[in-house]
């Protein structure tokens, strides 16, 4: 084999390694963006399930809350109710006491 052989054959053995290389090269890559694609869509799936679970979460919380105000609600207006009857009840017998003075 001559010297320009050799040196043809050393070229080719040295493109071939560039493109095993670029080849691996780009393989790896290829893995290391699957990885990441995997991982951010778990950490959605994550993101999405923590997020139900506080708007869940929250949306009883917030029911709780507005039962208990409509139960007080309720239980102010029956107050009311009551206290305005006596009232009433007190006035008309005031009135009734006032006529029978007179």
């Amino acid at each position: 084999m001559s010297a320009f052989e050799k040196i043809i054959q050393l070229e080719q053995n040295f493109l071939d390694r560039k493109d095993l290389l670029k080849s691996k090269r780009e393989q790896k890559l290829q893995e290391l963006e699957n990885s990441q694609k995997a991982q951010l869509l778990a950490l959605e799936k994550e993101l999405r399930v923590l997020n139900e679970k506080t708007r869940s979460a929250t949306d009883h919380e917030v029911k709780k809350m507005h039962d208990t105000l409509n139960a007080e609600l309720e239980l102010n207006e029956q107050k009311f109710k009551q206290a305005f009857k006596k009232e009433k009840e007190n006035i008309v017998e005031r009135v009734f006491n006032e006529v029978q003075k007179l």
